[in-house]
């Protein structure tokens, strides 16, 4: 491996452009794309200056200028394209979600581990200032006792039965491609939910279309989650506690301002968190 990382990119879809739109922006190095189909493939590298396009997933992993692998494809075959990448030595990040299931997940975990291959999911809200802060105001009792949490995520997506979202053979559906952020938010600021009620509604293409979750965590605080992908929704997140509570602005789980109250009637603004 060179001094310089030099990312491969699985999957020369709309998210892997983004992807590469913003490593190119802070002067990160792409050496390759691959694309199930050669031209695409070439397109895309013609498109952001990267010197390889294969066609095939192979070749990607096998690339000797390629130390790490981003994973683009829909979530159907990310299960399938990290175990290639584990494989091949290349350590890899998963475009979320992770997988369509947890056995997936595990089987991939499995490996890694048994490989000495570091992967993550392309989970970007861990890695916000905003959830950091939430993270330190919390523990420091700013807010005392978390008793509990709620969020929404609601936007309205392609309705078209043929597109992804609505394809349950592409992983489609409201909770992969949305509820994610809510499944993620509450684990990261209440730990893993001991159990669980879900409710829904599904599509005539039988994917979830809406879903609320109700989460219980281990310490008993309660956790709720809305999303649909067929309705536009506030998309903001409040975090409860015994003496006082946390606001996250839209949408909670990008790149936003934080308020903090306390717990007077009506409660006042303590202090503000503005991303810069």
């Amino acid at each position: 491996m060179t001094d310089t990382i030099r990312w491969g990119i699985l999957g020369a879809g709309k998210i892997s452009a983004v992807f590469v739109e913003n490593l190119l922006a802070e002067g990160l190095t792409v050496s390759a794309v691959a694309a199930r189909s050669g031209a695409s493939a070439q397109q895309f590298a013609d498109r952001f200056g990267i010197p390889a396009a294969h066609e095939g997933y192979t070749a990607l992993v096998e690339d000797p200028n390629v130390d790490v692998i981003y994973i683009g494809t829909t979530q159907n075959f990310h299960r399938d394209h990290a175990l290639l990448a584990i494989a091949a030595g290349k350590p890899v990040l998963v475009e979320k979600a992770f997988t369509v299931n947890a056995a997936e997940a595990k089987e991939i975990a499995s490996a890694a581990s048994a490989g000495g291959v570091f992967v993550t999911e392309a989970m970007w809200t861990r890695f916000l200032p905003s959830l950091e802060v939430a993270q330190r105001w919390i523990s420091e009792g700013a807010i005392g006792e978390v008793v509990g949490l709620h969020s929404d995520h609601s936007q309205s997506l392609d309705t078209s039965p043929e597109g992804r979202h609505h394809n349950p053979a592409l992983g489609g559906g409201a909770l992969l491609d949305l509820g994610i952020y809510n499944v993620f938010f509450a684990h990261a600021l209440l730990g893993a939910p001991k159990e669980i009620v879900v409710r829904g509604k599904v599509t005539a293409t039988g994917v979830d279309a809406e879903v609320s979750m109700l989460l219980v965590h281990a310490d008993g605080a309660v956790s709720t989650g809305r999303t649909t992908m067929i309705g536009p929704g506030s998309n903001r997140a409040v975090v409860m506690g015994s003496t006082g509570y946390l606001e996250f602005d839209p949408y909670f789980f990008g790149w936003t301002g934080v308020s903090r109250f306390d717990n007077a009637r009506p409660a006042n603004l303590v202090e503000r968190y503005e991303p810069h």
